[in-house]
């Protein structure tokens, strides 16, 4: 639509194909850090980690999001005890 029907330049296919990649990352990012008074370090950041750690060791996805899970609802768990 921006352009008219007319196709880019061949030295921008590399980065309109990184274009969403960078920016779910960025949104994973403020999602994660924001807090009401700056940035917050909380379970969410655990979890973060954790799917980091797992995405690394070439888990399959459903591994990821579980140890997410598991980790985040344990640092909520340990962190209200």
């Amino acid at each position: 639509m921006v352009l008219g029907g007319r196709a880019l330049p061949e030295r921008f296919d590399g980065v309109v194909v990184l274009l969403a990649p960078s920016l779910l990352a960025g949104l994973v990012v403020v999602q994660t850090l924001q807090g009401d008074d700056g940035i917050a370090l909380d379970a969410r950041v655990a979890g973060l980690a954790a799917a980091a750690v797992a995405l690394f060791l070439r888990a399959p996805l459903l591994v990821v999001l579980a140890s997410a899970a598991g980790v985040a609802a344990a640092a909520r768990a340990l962190g209200a005890a």
